[in-house]
């Protein structure tokens, strides 16, 4: 499925491409740059080391960077749709407390390991500095809505939000492709819309390419 979706993704960058060259007009909601990313993370890192539960993730994320003007920094907009594949499974039963409904059911369901998708679509802001002719550093801060579609001791099944902070360098490869390398703190949770909303603090790390336009 991953494969797939890698594969997949470069075509969809590979057209965008060929459709820059062939057709260069200025419009606002032309992107500057297309990029492709694969991310993986889990809460067991010397950050976030919850015992409760087990979490495991890996996404597929597609990036359009939309530049701003500013004096200091390049700032960019970006609009990154994504999909997540999540490994998640309750290890401390009594997380789920006897006051809950049903609570001996909910022990049984949520132990054991599981499957989810999580669906979302984030705004990054990112602001960035060359540190060589070849090498960009840079930060970045994302949120956006989200679904995911299994309900968890942690968040409920349906709407949520997904929110990252981290830093990120950035490598010239050619005049048009870029690699970039993106670890970061994520949070998912539903802002307390409904319950449960523990929620779930990961670290991630992905990695990239993009294409000028």
């Amino acid at each position: 499925m991953v494969s797939k979706l890698l594969i997949t993704s470069f075509f969809i960058l590979n057209s965008f491409f060929c459709l820059s060259q062939k057709d260069k007009f200025n419009s606002k909601l032309v992107p500057s740059k297309i990029g492709a990313y694969f991310g993986f993370g889990n809460e067991q890192n010397f950050i976030f080391d919850d015992s409760d539960y087990f979490y495991n993730t890996h996404y597929i994320k597609i990036s359009f960077h939309y530049p701003l003007n500013h004096n200091t920094f390049q700032l960019e907009l970006n609009l990154q749709p994504q999909i997540h594949f999540i490994k998640h499974q309750l290890l401390n039963k009594y997380f789920v407390l006897q006051t809950d409904e049903n609570y001996e059911d909910k022990r049984v369901s949520f132990t054991k390991l599981k499957s989810m998708r999580l669906y979302a679509l984030q705004f990054e802001l990112l602001a960035k500095r060359k540190v060589s002719k070849k090498i960009e550093a840079f930060a970045f801060v994302s949120i956006g809505p989200a679904t995911v579609n299994r309900e968890t001791e942690r968040l409920k099944k349906g709407f949520t939000f997904i929110e990252n902070l981290g830093l990120g360098l950035s490598y010239s490869l050619n005049e048009n492709i870029i690699a970039e390398i993106k670890p970061s703190f994520n949070h998912i949770s539903n802002a307390q819309l409904r319950l449960p909303n523990s929620g779930y603090n990961i670290l991630n790390l992905e990695i990239g390419l993009s294409i000028k336009l």
